[in-house]
């Protein structure tokens, strides 16, 4: 085995859990340097030296939680855009717009 994938969550008490896709490891920590070598004991435990990957790709997945209920299209129904990408609106223009 040439790689081994974790996919890393923020753990609801804080810090951060981590669990392999293709191996039964899970492990955590309340940092990302602790939760790095955290990982590297448990493919070190989990695996015989012959068979450790040689690669391990930490995938770190980050939920982002807003109040769809504040949000409103632009005040001309159009989609605000600038520069020809969309953007994200601070919380003044969220503000300013979900009071229309």
């Amino acid at each position: 085995m040439t790689e081994i994938l974790f996919i890393v969550e923020e753990a609801a008490e804080g810090g951060y859990v981590v669990r392999s896709v293709t191996a039964s490891i899970v492990t955590e920590a309340d940092d990302l340097g602790q939760l790095r070598e955290a990982v590297c004991d448990a493919v070190r435990c989990h695996y015989d030296d012959a068979d450790r990957p040689k690669v391990i790709r930490l995938h770190l997945v980050h939920d982002e939680v807003i109040a769809a209920s504040r949000v409103r299209l632009h005040p001309h129904g159009r989609r605000y855009t600038h520069g020809g990408a969309a953007r994200l609106l601070c919380s003044a223009e969220l503000t300013r717009w979900a009071s229309h």
